[in-house]
């Protein structure tokens, strides 16, 4: 949201080192799984997702679940006994499932308390309700940490919407511009000009230029 001006970077800063601060004091760990697969298969392959939760759709063909480690290990055994891949990734905290609801409190409070919200320069499109985000506000913000993400809806209805303008991927590693072309396929990257910015700060550092130009649609996920 700071891309987009809605609020500061320095606010978007204090937001996620505060919903990190309370997600550590107030829920328990756990281990989250990427699999590149459809989704479908976590509902037909019910065995083997057993006592887990979906927490979200990266692709057409990757999603994530959570679970205790003991579960997520077993998951992770016999998806491979079906050659699946699936990754580990480093998350030890519930995101995007009922597991952070203890935080929920304690981080909207916070953000009434510190955030100034304003009207957002360019669209702001959410990967939890897939579609073009009509008011920003600490509920909001709580929505994103708490919901389950669908980046593949929300890219594809932000493309949709806006079939010409620039995209660029503002993350740290490029990984939602590759999600991102693997989504939309190769003409993404001529329609769109979709590309990562390696200094990605530099792109808000500077609030008397930043997003002033063209317009664009930022590419991100929420972690």
């Amino acid at each position: 949201m700071a891309a987009s001006s809605a609020i500061t970077l320095e606010e978007a800063i204090g937001v996620v080192a505060r919903q990190a601060l309370d997600i550590e004091r107030y829920t328990q760990e756990v281990n989250m799984l990427a699999i590149q697969s459809c989704v479908n298969i976590f509902y037909s392959l019910s065995d083997v997702f057993e006592n887990t939760s979906l927490i979200g759709i990266l692709s057409n063909n990757s999603f994530a679940i959570i679970g205790t480690k003991d579960q997520v290990r077993r998951t992770a055994d016999l998806l491979d006994e079906r050659q699946i891949d699936s990754l580990p990734l480093p998350v030890r905290h519930g995101f995007h499932s009922p597991q952070v609801e203890p935080a929920k409190l304690s981080f909207q409070a916070y953000c009434r308390e510190r955030i100034q919200f304003h009207t957002p320069k360019i669209p702001v499109y959410s990967s939890a309700s897939r579609n073009k985000v009509k008011e920003l506000n600490s509920d909001y913000l709580w929505t994103v940490c708490r919901s389950r993400f669908n980046f593949s809806g929300a890219l594809i209805k932000a493309v949709t919407d806006h079939p010409r303008l620039p995209m660029i991927d503002i993350g740290p590693s490029g990984a939602a511009a590759n999600h991102a072309k693997h989504i939309l396929g190769a003409s993404a990257e001529v329609r769109h000009g979709l590309r990562s910015a390696p200094s990605a700060f530099s792109f808000n550092a500077d609030s008397n230029h930043r997003n002033e130009s063209n317009g664009g649609i930022v590419v991100c996920r929420s972690k």
